[in-house]
């Protein structure tokens, strides 16, 4: 479920960003795989796209605009308005195709869709009529996600973060409880430990504990060897048969 809302969210943003609805943007992503164009190089080219389009209508990017008026397309409706990158990207998709030498499509696509225009050629190639298909077939293929579900998935998206972020002030809540006795106990443990640290530097103890310690452990080895003399001779005859044949 987790992965299904994300997905969704993701595909709000990337549509917003690029100036065109969840819809068109599946679509479009639809025909781009079908043709086997990166889903991240559409999304760059859409980008630049975009771009242009609201540079040309601020009245600046003359390059844009001066190619734009070269192909024969109208970037305002009859409006006046900017029409959308989608069907802008239509456009120049006929154009494009319509074009007799691969140079200059490449050109062109580099010029309005950035850099990476080139990688989109194989679907600009098709002409508007690739996106415009893709448009039917996400319909006959069920719709992919729909505005609803998308707008459903944001908000529960945005419930999971009030989720956490609630979840956050209640721990911190119930910690700033705890902190003055974790605090305390700290505090016991350091002049415990500094009190130990004393009586050890001031007093023999630990180190004669430690001497008697040593002793007994060394007897009981002693004790231990003399019990199990057969098991010791063994393992000490296995030991130079071992460097025997291991030299050899």
């Amino acid at each position: 479920v987790r992965d299904q809302i994300e997905a969704a969210v993701q595909l709000k943003i990337t549509a917003a960003r690029l100036g065109t609805t969840t819809d068109e943007l599946q679509a479009m992503q639809l025909a781009a795989r079908e043709t086997g164009v990166p889903v991240d190089a559409l999304a760059n080219g859409l980008r630049f796209l975009n771009r242009h389009l609201g540079e040309v209508a601020l009245g600046k990017g003359k390059a844009a605009a001066s190619e734009f008026q070269r192909l024969g397309i109208h970037v305002k409706d009859a409006e006046g308005k900017i029409k959308p990158a989608s069907e802008v990207m239509g456009e120049l998709a006929d154009k494009i195709a319509a074009m007799p030498s691969a140079a200059e499509q490449t050109n062109t696509a580099m010029t309005l869709l950035g850099r990476g225009g080139s990688q989109l050629l194989p679907i600009m190639q098709q002409g508007g009529k690739a996106f415009r298909d893709a448009a039917k077939d996400v319909e006959a293929l069920g719709g992919g996600m729909s505005k609803e579900y998308v707008a459903a998935a944001n908000a529960a998206r945005i419930q999971g973060i009030r989720l956490d972020f609630s979840l956050t002030s209640l721990s911190s809540t119930i910690v700033g409880i705890l902190l003055p006795g974790v605090k305390d106990t700290y505090e016991w443990l350091t002049k415990a430990a500094l009190g130990f640290n004393k009586f050890t530097k001031e007093t023999t103890w630990l180190s004669s504990t430690l001497l008697g310690l040593k002793i007994v452990l060394g007897g009981l080895a002693v004790w231990w060897a003399l019990a199990n003399i057969p098991i010791v001779l063994m393992a000490a005859a296995l030991g130079v048969l071992y460097l025997i044949f291991d030299d050899i």
